[in-house]
């Protein structure tokens, strides 16, 4: 929230305790079962929410918040400890959103890292000196730039240096029956 004239009240109230009982609707990547743990709303699981099972009552955890379109203060919240924080502090054992995009992100600089060190590789052992010129643009390079100049790279290679083979003969057709090893 912005902190202008027309909120000072507001935002003096948030922060005294006397508004604090909110009501957020967002969009999640999943809705945990309590009970089975089992995503909701996909078939995997049968439990209702609100139900009692095994003296466990059904709801759904929200994970890995999206989006948040609407927040609003109320008078008496749905969910009985709903309100505004002063602090966030994360809770032993959550696993929010934000860590999975965290670890997801520095999947993806490590896969970016090592197709731009393949692009370089194979820049090398098609010209020298292009390796040179390509060094400094590659960093600036998305994936699919970066696997289109591979797949360029990767035909000039077989070009180059085309598969031999170990036998004699090298365009003779050769034909084996198993009578010439014998174990």
């Amino acid at each position: 929230m912005l902190r202008t004239e027309n909120n000072a009240e507001l935002i003096a109230e948030i922060e005294g305790g006397i508004r604090r009982e909110t009501s957020v609707g967002c969009a999640v990547s999943k809705s945990i079962c309590s009970v089975c743990g089992a995503e909701l709303g996909n078939g995997e699981c049968g439990h209702c929410r609100g139900h009692e099972y095994d003296g466990i009552v059904c709801h759904a955890e929200l994970c890995g918040a999206t989006d948040a379109y609407e927040w609003s203060f109320v008078a008496v919240p749905a969910q009985k400890n709903a309100g505004v924080m002063k602090r966030y502090a994360q809770e032993k054992g959550f696993s929010g959103g934000d860590s999975m995009m965290e670890k997801q992100a520095a999947l993806g600089r490590k896969y970016l890292s090592g197709l731009k060190k393949e692009v370089l590789r194979l820049s090398l052992l098609v010209d020298e000196e292009l390796h040179s010129s390509i060094a400094k643009r590659a960093e600036k390079m998305d994936e699919d730039s970066l696997l289109a100049l591979k797949g360029m790279f990767e035909k000039q290679l077989e070009a180059k240096f085309p598969p031999l083979t170990q036998i004699p003969g090298k365009n003779d057709i050769t034909r084996f029956d198993g009578d010439e090893y014998i174990v």
